[in-house]
């Protein structure tokens, strides 16, 4: 095995110049599907379903994806096989994956999606250093990752963005690459024909500022954090938020804590792919598995409690929005945590 870079990677992609198998882990899954985008679009694969394979599979086909990995390729001098979701495989068919991988056939390219992050310990980095596996590790993006990724956005659409404004996208939105693309995609929708982008434009299409981020709330509530969100509350009520903007933040995270809570219980917690099309990313619903329980009914009471909240700010002058703000903090707290 050799540890590899995602530019490198890219290059590697983008000139066909394939390595015989890659190890993609980390939770990250968006920048791990940007990358295989490029094999799947390209000449080489676009009309041609033979050569390149993208399957999750069990442990009853695991046997099966393999034979179809050993096929020599129809049209392509490459075969490539994408094996998504493969920390779901058990112990035993990890191994038998890694035992193929130590000498894969020269025409084939594999790829495995493993969306977890590797420990140091874990036992399957003993087998990954005996295989002829690149691997790369897809985390979260830190700030100078997060900037480089949002100017390539920018480049791609034949924008320009200064280092500091593509740094206040990062600010604003945080390192969840799927995050990023849904934020530059909407700004440059907004922006047009401008082709410097300014922090104007960014401030007039993405309504949120630092201390008044929605994925803040939803990170403390998910993670079991109460006092987070009394304090996120109070930080709002400072900044002189608009109260009914503020309730809408807390809407917003306690639809999507009912969304996952109702997939938790309907048995589809680990299907990331569906709480995705959902409007939920794979941190928040990894977070939210390995968090405290709240059950379907209690999340949908807590979101019924703040669209009548919401509704009385709209409807009465006279109640002080800021009691009725720390109150739902509360009620969101004692009911989540105690």
């Amino acid at each position: 095995m050799k540890n590899s870079l995602e530019t490198s990677i890219k290059k590697e992609f983008l000139s066909f110049n394939l390595d015989k198998a890659y190890f993609f882990s980390g939770a990250d899954s968006w920048r791990k599907n940007l990358l295989i985008k490029i094999l799947e679009k390209s000449e080489e694969y676009q009309n041609n379903p033979f050569d390149f394979i993208k399957k999750e599979v069990d442990a009853k086909s695991l046997s099966s994806f393999l034979l179809d990995c050993d096929a020599q390729p129809m049209q392509s001098k490459k075969k490539v096989a994408v094996l998504k979701r493969a920390e779901k495989l058990k112990s035993a068919e990890i191994k038998d994956l890694l035992t193929y991988a130590q000498n894969p056939p020269d025409f084939l390219c594999l790829i495995v999606l493993y969306d977890e992050t590797l420990r140091k310990n874990d036992p399957i980095i003993g087998l990954l250093e005996q295989t002829a596996f690149t691997h790369c590790s897809f985390h979260e993006l830190n700030e100078q990752e997060g900037v480089f990724f949002i100017k390539e956005i920018f480049n791609e659409n034949k924008r320009d963005i200064s280092n500091d404004n593509a740094r206040f996208i990062y600010e604003i939105t945080g390192g969840d690459s799927a995050r990023l693309q849904f934020e530059c995609d909407k700004i440059i929708s907004y922006a047009k024909e401008n082709k410097e982008i300014s922090k104007e434009d960014i401030q007039a299409c993405s309504s949120l500022g630092k201390e008044e981020n929605p994925y803040e709330i939803i990170d403390a509530i998910v993670k079991g954090n109460g006092d987070r969100i009394l304090e996120i509350t109070q930080e709002l009520i400072r900044s002189n938020a608009e109260p009914v903007y503020v309730l809408s933040i807390f809407t917003s995270a306690m639809e999507k804590v009912f969304k996952m809570a109702t997939l938790k219980e309907l048995g589809f917690s680990n299907d990331f792919k569906l709480a995705y099309s959902l409007g939920i990313f794979y941190r928040e619903m990894n977070d939210f598995n390995r968090g405290r329980s709240i059950s379907r009914d209690k999340a949908y009471r807590l979101l019924m409690r703040c669209a009548e909240a919401e509704n009385l700010l709209k409807t009465s002058s006279g109640r002080d929005p800021s009691i009725l703000l720390k109150n739902i903090a509360y009620e969101i707290k004692k009911s989540m945590f105690f």
